[in-house]
């Protein structure tokens, strides 16, 4: 099925909001489900913005000027980490009406963090730096430190107590560093990748479990290392090395969770409404090519078939195209369509090899059962045997009829000379009878009479009254049902651009009819119930008043007991 399948980050434009905008916007319309997904997405994102963006401002104090030493690269660290936020932020916002009482905040408060970002930057880069010393008001001299006081950026070294704090932080830092490796990791095997929307879901969930594990862990480590004093032996080594790697881990998530939830959209059952009934179509074409040998014991529906072929394959390409998606992710779903699919494809070459054996055949075997007619005539009007038009004949004239009927389906070119042999034929066996028609009109029986349902009294009261519609004043003598149960067809009929399922059974009632002082007649009516309409009935005769009759249909009153 697979084969029938054919085939970034886009650039994003920052949102700015402004009252010159909002004044003029058009009237606020509720926000449709993408829309709401969006709004979503991005209060998510600024809620991460925002949270490293405080800690990047208390990273540098209070004050205009830059800090120094660790503080400055920790502050640089941390600023960062919520730069990562900006882009995907802007992006969800990206389309969002901003005059919606729900995204106007939203937009606010990430226009108020890009200005902190700014403000921060400016701070950083030393352009809020305080005044000169020479510009300074005269204040009175700080007094001398302690002849014994150390430093305040000289190491410590911590207790026992603080020791084992920091252990556990290394412990925990050591696991956050085997988690931002792999999502590094994943993040560049995914940039490699053209198709996104091919790339295996699982591998993505797993991802923001292991997200979800490292930030759980970064924040273990962060507790253990707030109590311990910034200057202690190894404490501002591993507060940089948390800030690093909470940066590679944003920035991973940043990159990995926009492409997760598209798969996530992607797999999700609920969007696809017509999966159950495409799904149940193609489990009725498998069915329906199920079974070759109709193309010999039930000819007519296997010419009902063949003639679906160009449907059937336009129809399993529609379908696998639809849910390729879900074919190329393997899910359960995708896994049923995909089973199903290359079942229909299966036993649509399997029934199309036996049709083309057929093809082959028929011709032969139409010829063969004229030959065994034309004896069978050509002796009951020598031996004056008038029963072999009742039995013999007429079944081998029906075989080829039918054998004919498919083999015009399935060879439309030549099938017209085989045509002109038939009709020539039966020109022919029909002078032969009328030598013989008043003898074969003597011999002839009353139809079985084999069907027992429960229904049968209201079946006959239906055929006969579908006759009376067609001659007024017809005398119905009696129903006979040559059949002991109905016969079930099921099968999917593309029609008019759209499939129709067929489910329906048939059996015939033969009506025998008053035709004069002498004789009766016998008209078939086909009885269909409609499993597919809530087992509608109907009834179709297949004569017309005045259609020429065989002598065959024909038998004495005095035989209609």
């Amino acid at each position: 099925m697979r084969q029938l399948i054919a085939a970034g980050i886009t650039a994003i434009c920052v949102l700015a909001a402004s009252p010159a905008t909002a004044a003029t916007a058009a009237t606020a319309v509720d926000l449709t489900d993408a829309q709401k997904q969006q709004l979503s997405n991005a209060q998510h994102y600024l809620k991460q913005l925002e949270s490293n963006l405080k800690l990047a401002e208390d990273s540098a104090g209070p004050g205009t000027d830059a800090p120094t030493g660790s503080k400055l690269r920790l502050t640089e660290m941390r600023l960062e980490q919520a730069r990562v936020y900006v882009e995907p932020t802007a992006k969800s916002l990206d389309g969002l009406p901003t005059d919606d009482a729900d995204v106007e905040p939203v937009v606010a408060s990430f226009n108020d963090a890009k200005a902190r970002i700014a403000a921060l930057d400016d701070r950083l880069a030393g352009k809020t730096a305080a005044p000169r010393e020479a510009d300074k008001p005269k204040q009175d001299p700080k007094p001398a430190p302690a002849p014994n006081a150390k430093p305040a950026t000289e190491t410590v070294r911590l207790d026992y107590k603080q020791e084992e704090q920091l252990k556990n932080a290394r412990f925990n830092l050591r696991e956050v560093e085997g988690n931002a490796r792999a999502l590094e990791a994943q993040v560049k095997e995914l940039e490699g990748v053209e198709d996104k929307d091919a790339y295996d879901y699982r591998k993505l969930v797993a991802a923001m479990s292991t997200i979800e594990n490292a930030k759980r862990k970064a924040g273990w480590a962060a507790d253990a290392l707030k109590p311990l004093p910034a200057n202690g032996e190894g404490v501002a080594e591993q507060n940089q090395h948390l800030a690093e790697l909470n940066a590679s881990i944003a920035k991973s998530e940043a990159y990995l969770t926009p492409i997760h939830e598209r798969l996530q959209q992607i797999i999700n059952p609920a969007n696809y409404p017509d999966l159950h009934d495409d799904l149940e179509r193609l489990r009725g074409l498998s069915v329906m090519y199920g079974n070759p040998m109709i193309l010999q014991t039930d000819r007519p529906q296997a010419g009902e078939v063949f003639k679906q072929g160009d449907a059937t394959m336009q129809e399993v390409t529609r379908i696998a195209q639809k849910y390729r998606r879900l074919i190329e992710q393997q899910t359960e779903d995708g896994k049923r369509i995909e089973g199903v699919g290359n079942a229909v494809l299966q036993k649509f070459n399997a029934f199309n090899a036996a049709a083309e054996q057929q093809r082959q055949m028929l011709p032969d075997l139409i010829r063969s059962d004229m030959g065994q007619a034309r004896e069978l005539a050509d002796q009951a009007v020598a031996e004056q045997k008038p029963l072999f038009f009742t039995g013999g004949i007429p079944q081998q004239v029906g075989e080829a009829e039918e054998e004919l009927a498919l083999y015009e389906t399935l060879d439309p070119a030549n099938a017209p000379a085989i045509r002109k042999e038939l009709e020539a034929f039966k020109a022919d066996l029909k002078k032969k009878q009328k030598a013989l028609e008043e003898q074969i009109i003597r011999e002839n029986t009353l139809p079985p009479d084999r069907y027992a349902g429960a229904d049968k009294k209201a079946l006959t009261e239906r055929a006969s009254n579908k006759w009376k519609q067609i001659q007024k004043d017809a005398k119905v003598l009696t129903v006979r049902f040559p059949s002991e149960q109905w016969k079930r067809e099921t099968m999917w009929r593309y029609s008019n651009g759209t499939w129709y399922f067929i489910d329906r059974s048939r059996l015939q009632a033969q009506v025998i009819v008053k035709h004069d002082k002498k004789l009766a007649v016998i008209r078939p009516i086909n009885l269909w119930i409609n499993h597919a309409s809530n087992d509608e009935l109907t009834a179709t005769p297949l004569d017309e008043l005045n259609d020429e009759l065989i002598p065959q249909r024909f038998l004495l009153l005095e035989k209609v007991k």
